[in-house]
């Protein structure tokens, strides 16, 4: 029975720790603040043909939404790293992104670290097709239809419904329209675990 009423008292112990541990783990990440001033100087840092990349991953949406100049389409939808010389990495709380590489430069702002990593898998893109989708010189679109081939044009058009719920994915403002409603462009469309 004294056993019991020991282990009933531990409970509101063990209550006032998990308080004291959720206040100090919630305060321990960086808040909006911390991702806004971040924003210029990850914009100074970063290089066309660089791609942010983000640790821990959960954190990257929040930088997204602090420095969306930093993250163009083009090296968010890579296919893999080899077509990159070198990665821009923002991480927080200890967290590492998993590249290798040589380290090219280091610094630190607020809870930030900022590296350069080189990449030693580097092989020189030849054709860039996400690029080259939005210009009509480099790529033409044609749609089949029962055996007819007919282009569909590059077009610049806004679209008030942007997607969603219940709603066509969303497309870009530049994008070839084909015969039908349809479209082609390069777009992201997020994975609901980031």
């Amino acid at each position: 029975m004294r056993r019991w009423s020991l282990l009933l008292g531990v409970v509101p112990l063990l209550g006032l720790a998990e308080l004291a541990l959720h206040g100090y783990f919630a305060r321990r990440a960086p808040g909006f603040d911390d991702y806004a001033a971040l924003a210029p100087r990850l914009l100074e840092l970063k290089r066309p043909g660089m791609p942010v990349v983000v640790a821990p991953a959960w954190a990257e949406p929040l930088l997204r939404q602090a420095a969306p100049a930093a993250f163009p389409l083009a090296e968010l939808a890579r296919p893999d790293d080899s077509g990159f010389a070198s990665f821009l990495e923002v991480s927080l709380l200890g967290a590492e992104s998993g590249l290798t590489g040589p380290v090219q430069s280091q610094q630190t702002q607020g809870p930030f670290r900022l590296r350069v990593l080189g990449n030693p898998g580097f092989e020189a893109t030849r054709f860039d097709f996400v690029s080259a989708l939005a210009s009509e010189q480099a790529v033409q679109v044609w749609n089949d239809v029962a055996g007819e081939l007919q282009p569909c044009p590059l077009v610049d058009e806004v679209r008030a419904h942007t997607g969603g719920l219940h709603g066509p994915v969303a497309r870009p403002r530049r994008h070839h329209a084909c015969p039908g409603k349809r479209a082609v462009a390069a777009t992201l469309i997020e994975d609901q675990d980031y």
